[in-house]
């Protein structure tokens, strides 16, 4: 039983590893889209899901005290608002002159 236990364990340590790789599509999509097109993102989705990783966060700061689920939750957390904040600031920008002469 104790080697489940131990490959359990040592899969959700991945946990952070293999989130921040599935983040990164995204992210990298949001950067290089116009401010028009990240419009598709649901900032209210996006902060649930944050919402959601904080209540996480501190229900295992508060009840539990595990640091693997605190940390894998922060991880969770500091995502979700990474995407959220490069998804505010994309749409907060101006479309370039270019872009304006090309339509």
């Amino acid at each position: 039983m104790a080697t489940i236990e131990n490959l359990v364990v040592f899969l959700y340590a991945l946990a952070p590893l293999s989130s921040s790789i599935a983040y990164l599509p995204q992210i990298r999509k949001i950067l290089r889209a116009a401010p028009h097109e990240v419009r598709g993102i649901s900032i209210q989705a996006w902060s649930l899901w944050l919402c959601n990783a904080l209540i996480a966060v501190f229900y295992g700061v508060l009840r539990i005290h595990d640091p693997l689920f605190i940390t894998v939750s922060t991880v969770s957390a500091l995502w979700c608002a990474l995407l959220i904040g490069l998804t505010l600031w994309k749409q907060a920008q101006k479309p370039h002159a270019c872009a304006e002469i090309n339509k």
